[in-house]
């Protein structure tokens, strides 16, 4: 384990920091900032299509990632791939919005070149039946099954989609928890359930806000296994109207996410900031050699959308609007 520790340390100092966002922030074309990360980082940048640098960016992550899964052994090892199977979960979840959408054809080359892609064949004229039957072999299946056959008509069921994968992401982190000792199941565990906190406050507000379900379907969304916010509370905030569920948060550490609910940005942008927050706060309580490993991939995940999110800001904006698109940490 601290063969693992000493090389996430190592490739975290290797990520651009707060101090290159802001000499990044300063430079006037994409050029200069594509030039400046290949020269101090190594990154081999070498074209000026966002769309490419974003997948090259993640290919970085991806390389990142697989390095470090080598130092990792036994049940760290299973849990650490569980942890990072968000990406491709994302994936999924990106190419059902594109059936949806009717993007598929669009987006097909992107998600094609996906680092975090599954080993599937997908096609432009995939439907989302023929999605879930190249999905068969995987344990995302049976998750999707409920909704085979099933005409997505709207953005609502999308979200149920997500939702369901991400229930079921959590569910199996939990379930890979049995292998740890008590004292680092424990920590581990604690980590995870603080996250589980901020997806289900998220995830409310949205069905409150944007779907027609009623207080039962609102907390049978929710997923299980909390720290601070368990299943009284849920229950409470699921049968409240906008404003209640608003008010009700005040009361509480969570009131800074929605503190500013002008647009989807500032609130995601608030989001973001209080989940980076959560892994400084775990790393200063727990002397966790395992969740070092763990917060340091998120921080070199948060630094690397950072760039991403510099990279498409043009130069006037830039300054602006750093502080509603730039997580801190």
């Amino acid at each position: 384990m601290k063969e693992a520790v000493v090389k996430a340390r190592a490739k975290l100092g290797k990520t651009p920091d707060d101090k290159d966002m802001l000499r990044l922030l300063n430079m006037s074309t994409l050029d200069e900032k594509v030039s400046y990360l290949n020269d101090k980082f190594g990154y081999m940048l070498n074209t000026d299509d966002l769309i490419i640098i974003e997948r090259q960016i993640k290919d970085i992550y991806k390389r990142q990632l697989n390095s470090l899964s080598h130092f990792l052994t036994s049940h760290y090892k299973e849990f650490f791939l569980k942890y990072t199977s968000k990406f491709e979960i994302k994936w999924i979840e990106d190419i059902i919005q594109s059936i949806f959408h009717d993007t598929l054809s669009e987006n097909i080359a992107d998600l094609k070149e996906n680092p975090f892609s599954c080993d599937i064949k997908i096609t432009d004229e995939m439907t989302f039946d023929e999605l879930l039957l190249k999905l068969k072999n995987t344990r995302y299946y049976r998750c999707l099954l409920p909704f085979a056959k099933n005409k997505i008509e709207d953005d609502s069921t999308i979200f149920l989609i997500s939702n369901t994968l991400e229930k079921f992401y959590y569910r199996e982190l939990f379930d890979s928890l049995k292998n740890f000792n008590r004292s680092e199941q424990k920590i581990i565990k604690n980590f995870i359930a603080k996250k589980v906190d901020l997806v289900n406050l998220m995830n409310l507000y949205r069905f409150i806000k944007f779907y027609n379900l009623n207080p039962a379907e609102n907390f049978n969304y929710m997923i299980e296994g909390g720290k601070n916010i368990g299943t009284r509370l849920l229950k409470k905030l699921s049968v409240l109207n906008l404003d209640e569920f608003v008010k009700e948060i005040e009361n509480t550490r969570y009131k800074i996410i929605f503190n500013n609910l002008s647009s989807e940005v500032h609130l995601n942008h608030s989001y973001e900031e209080f989940e980076s927050r959560l892994v400084d706060e775990n790393l200063k309580q727990y002397d966790s050699e395992f969740l070092k490993v763990l917060a340091a991939i998120d921080t070199i995940e948060k630094q690397l959308t950072n760039v991403l999110r510099i990279l498409e800001l043009d130069t006037e904006s830039s300054r602006d609007m750093s502080s509603i698109f730039l997580m801190k940490g």
